[in-house]
């Protein structure tokens, strides 16, 4: 970049632009050409015959030799790409950063394609504000390629951002309890099940003692054979035992599923019926 403190603002800008958008070796060879014509200008005379074509060709001969020289080596200068987006995409991330929506929109619509720019706003600031910054500088980042890395950011970006009840997981869609299903309903009145988290919970919560007092008095796996029978979807003692054993094979390894189920039922049969009579013993002995 030239320093050339007679250099006006708007020549400054333009060499600026030159250098962001063609490069440091376009910069130098217009920055040494416009010199070259600055110092013959300041040694030529007015003419003294303006309207003579040979003075008029002598005249303008030192600066046409000039801009065929310039022309000539620009010829040799590597281009850089377009970089358009880019300079777009930076003004587009500080006004993310500063709260400039409208600007932030007018990239998405412009430059992403983006029909609604507004719902996809937050997809899109987030994007500006990842790591695709570390491009700059080395002349990698064109048009093609920072669009072709911002729109894939920007989907991911919306995606993660969307409920679980508006994109799919695992290929499948959730649904919410609540939701409307005509007449009056919800999609939660028709479940198959009434059972709640709560009572899920609360499964092994007994208000009546007397269950506690029983069930104390089994081995553990018989304990666990009575309390998945007492659980909703359990049609009987030898499917509770089958699924206590499938839980703990190790355990209860060489056990058919029929023989402890039955053996669990007269078990607590048994201990009921003497819980019952011990319990009607003290009550009468009391009176």
């Amino acid at each position: 970049m030239p320093a050339d403190p007679d250099l006006s603002d708007h020549l400054l800008a333009l060499f600026h632009f030159w250098h962001q958008t063609q490069g440091e070796a376009f910069t130098s060879a217009t920055a040494r050409a416009l010199g070259r014509i600055s110092g013959v200008a300041a040694e030529l005379v007015p003419l003294e015959h303006p309207e003579c074509p040979t003075c008029q060709h002598a005249w303008a001969s030192p600066f046409a030799a000039i801009l065929l020289d310039l022309e000539e080596e620009l010829r040799h200068c590597v281009r850089w790409p377009d970089r358009s987006a880019m300079q777009s995409a930076l003004t587009a991330r500080n006004a993310a950063i500063e709260g400039r929506r409208a600007e932030v929109d007018a990239f998405s619509r412009c430059w992403l394609g983006l029909d609604s720019p507004v719902a996809w706003r937050p997809a899109v600031e987030m994007a500006l504000l990842g790591n695709w910054v570390g491009t700059l500088g080395d002349g990698t980042a064109d048009t093609h390629a920072l669009i072709g890395r911002l729109v894939p950011e920007v989907r991911a970006e919306h995606r993660y951002l969307q409920p679980l009840w508006v994109r799919k997981v695992g290929g499948a869609r959730t649904a919410l309890l609540g939701s409307p299903v005509g007449d009056g309903l919800v999609l939660g009145d028709l479940l198959v099940t009434s059972a709640t988290p709560e009572s899920v919970v609360l499964a092994a919560e007994f208000t009546d003692l007397r269950i506690a007092a029983v069930l104390r008095q089994l081995r553990p796996p018989e304990r666990l054979v009575a309390l998945q029978w007492a659980r909703p979807g359990t049609t009987g003692w030898s499917e509770a035992a089958a699924r206590v054993i499938a839980r703990d094979a190790d355990l209860l390894e060489g056990i058919a599923a029929v023989a402890l189920g039955e053996r669990v039922r007269r078990k607590l049969k048994r201990l009921g019926d003497r819980h019952t009579e011990r319990s009607s013993a003290g009550t009468g002995s009391a009176r």
